[in-house]
């Protein structure tokens, strides 16, 4: 029916909108957190879930979680929550990924996952979007300058 289309059509809509706002605001984060790690640890428990624990300087730790179809980024300043979003990624895979001499990181979201609803414009289907950092690229800035912490 008309009114159906209508309805799956702007859910659709609604849905890129989404996804494209989560992502234009999780690529400078991602890179920004990453900039500043001192250290960072990779933990995964199944293919689809893995956490990304990044310390940075002055006590605080950002922690990414992969979730079905979301990121959550949580913040803790002196093991106080400071900061908690969720990325809301409907129909996406999301994985985190770190190079084998740990000066990478890697936020890939994949493309939309078989059986989802299709977007307005089929370019999206394939579409994969991938932030990669150089881990720690401040805190060596501030090392070589004499700003140790």
């Amino acid at each position: 029916s008309v009114m159906f289309l209508a309805m799956r059509t702007s859910s659709s809509g609604t849905e890129e909108v989404a996804t494209t706002l989560s992502l234009t605001r999780l690529g400078p984060q991602f890179r920004n957190d990453l900039h500043l790690a001192t250290s960072v640890k990779l933990k995964r428990e199944e293919p689809a879930h893995a956490e990304l624990t990044v310390h940075q300087p002055k006590n605080r730790k950002v922690i990414y979680r992969t979730e079905k179809h979301r990121l959550l980024r949580t913040v803790f300043d002196a093991n106080k929550l400071s900061a908690r979003e969720r990325f809301q990624l409907p129909d996406r895979s999301v994985d985190i990924q770190l190079s084998k001499d740990t000066r990478w990181a890697t936020l890939r979201i994949g493309p939309r996952l078989p059986g989802s609803s299709p977007p307005l414009d089929r370019v999206a289907d394939v579409r994969t979007w991938k932030v990669t950092s150089d881990i720690g690229r401040s805190s060596r800035s501030q090392e070589k300058n004499g700003e140790q912490e």
